[in-house]
This record gives C-alpha cells, structure tokens and sequence, in this order.
C-alpha cells in the first residue's frame, strides 16, 4: 500500500480540467494498480489517499502523470523505485 498525503496547501488537483494519475507495480511480478485523482475523486486538504497493490515484493516502482487542457500530452512528474517498509 502507497499512502499518498496532500501537503499543497489546496486540494488536488487544484483547477477544472486537470487530473493526476499514479501507477504502480511490483518489479518483477504483474501486480499493477493505479489511482486516478481529479476534480470528482480530488485529495482535499490535508488529506490521504491509499494506492493498494495485491502482493508483496521488497520494492515498489511508481509513476505520477500530470494532464491538464493545456498539455499536448499527460506529463510525467514523478519516476521513483520505493523500498517496502515491513
């Protein structure tokens, strides 16, 4: 499970239009799962907001995608392998 706080100071994502989406997965397994925040499912402030992954490995990679009506193409902003805290 990934928990995912929000520290931005406003709820996200903060405009009409934009919507962040997080993937993640288990090297070397096919666990993926993914989380979609936006303007109906957005993370108020101060709040949280789990990414659950059915199975267990001792890393976690997970990717955050920005898109927005402005953008061409969603934009990656976050690319991070996690150690797993048992």
């Amino acid at each position: 499970m990934i928990t995912l706080r929000n520290r931005a100071g406003h709820r996200v994502p903060g405009l009409t239009g934009r919507e962040l989406r997080f993937e993640a997965e288990l090297p070397g397994t096919q666990v993926r799962a993914e989380l979609v925040i936006d303007e109906r499912a957005y993370l108020p402030l101060e709040g949280t907001v789990e990414l659950r992954l059915a199975g267990t490995a001792a890393t976690v990679r997970i990717r955050g995608l920005h898109a927005a009506p402005h953008l061409d193409a969603p934009q990656v902003f976050l690319e991070r392998e996690l150690t797993v805290q048992r």
